[in-house]
């Protein structure tokens, strides 16, 4: 049976050891940016919450994935 992710640092854990500290980076600028933001694992990626779910990212095979979620912003910034 596969483990679930459920946190952020099982997330990075569990990645490749070469896109581990990209993944760090990441979550740092986040939680420097907005640190009350609430993070957790949306979508099966690190998702961040602050006033409703606003961004995530992840590791795909060849590339890294950042994720604008807030309605809003998407659509001021269209």
């Amino acid at each position: 049976m596969r483990h679930e992710i459920t946190t952020v640092d099982e997330y990075i854990a569990a990645a490749p050891p070469e896109r581990q500290a990209t993944l760090r980076r990441l979550r740092s600028l986040i939680r420097s940016t907005v640190p009350e933001a609430n993070e957790r694992i949306e979508y099966g990626m690190p998702s961040y919450e602050y006033h409703g779910l606003f961004c995530g990212f992840a590791a795909q095979k060849r590339y890294f994935s950042f994720y604008v979620l807030h309605g809003a912003a998407v659509d001021a910034h269209r």
